[in-house]
């Protein structure tokens, strides 16, 4: 009698193996009629396990991030105008953001040219504004939405481009302090 082969598979991986095809047919019309259920069962482990949860979806996210932007970047060389049109809705709905992307660009374009370190972000200028309370920087007048943002030290000397270096002044205060220190622009304030 031949000795039998141990293949490491059990009798449910050999069934699973040899009628694949039919078994994940009716995985998938299992999980079709059982939405509820499995929702409630991931809602469980959720609250179960919270935390494994936020790094799970992290570390998805993370793993998919450049895929899912290439796809995003390819949808809208595909479809050009619809994608004018959800971005031109979108901006209407947050015009703050508008302005601080707006804005933002120009700040880069320099920093390009000055290579300058940092970065600061759209929504750091929303937090300025708030912050702030829709008042100039250096004056305090109130900026009625139109604003400059303004290096408190100056990026042509050694000023950085962090957020923790922006803030938002009035035109024509960011105009006049140009490349000075707050302590030589203090002078003409006062």
């Amino acid at each position: 009698m031949p000795a039998k082969i141990n293949d490491g598979l059990t009798n449910g991986m050999r069934y699973y193996w040899r009628h694949k095809e039919a078994c994940d047919a009716a995985a998938v019309a299992w999980r079709e009629n059982n939405r509820e259920l499995l929702q409630g069962i991931k809602r469980r482990w959720q609250l179960k396990n919270g935390d494994k949860c936020i790094v799970a979806n992290r570390a998805y996210y993370a793993r998919h991030k450049e895929r899912k932007a290439a796809e995003k970047r390819e949808w809208r060389k595909v479809h050009p105008k619809e994608a004018a049109e959800i971005k031109k809705r979108w901006m209407q709905k947050h015009p703050e953001m508008e302005k601080a992307i707006r804005v933002n660009k120009r700040i880069r374009r320099r920093k390009r040219e000055t290579l300058a370190l940092g970065n600061f972000t759209a929504k750091d200028l929303i937090r300025l504004k708030h912050y702030q309370k829709d008042k100039c920087y250096w004056c305090k007048t109130a900026l009625n939405g139109k604003y400059h943002v303004d290096h408190i030290w100056p990026l042509a000397k050694g000023g950085s481009n962090e957020s923790r270096n922006i803030c938002l002044a009035c035109p024509p205060c960011n105009l006049s302090k140009r490349d000075k220190t707050p302590a030589e622009f203090a002078g003409r304030l006062f």
